[in-house]
């Protein structure tokens, strides 16, 4: 039979492994997390680039429906607008 000292030497070595085995996960899970970061600041970067190219063909397209004088093109012009907002 075990006497209380060699089961609390026991105890304190499980925990100590799974102390280590949780620091292992952590950095592990913190490495993930910081390469999330970047492509999620990739995306967003994409995505303001994206908007930008959106907004100049937009202005394209109403400008020339405005020299093209022709109220259909206008009025598909908002509606496709109103669609993309």
């Amino acid at each position: 039979m075990k006497t209380d000292m060699e089961l609390l030497d026991e105890e304190n070595e499980n925990l100590k492994k799974e102390n280590e085995r949780l620091k292992s996960v952590h950095d592990l899970m913190n490495g993930t997390l910081q390469t999330q970061a970047k492509l999620i600041a990739q995306l967003k970067g994409d995505l303001d680039i994206l908007n930008d190219e959106y907004k100049k063909q937009n202005v394209l397209v109403q400008r020339l429906s405005e020299l093209l004088a022709c109220p259909d093109l206008q009025l598909e012009n908002e509606r496709l607008k109103l669609e993309n907002s």
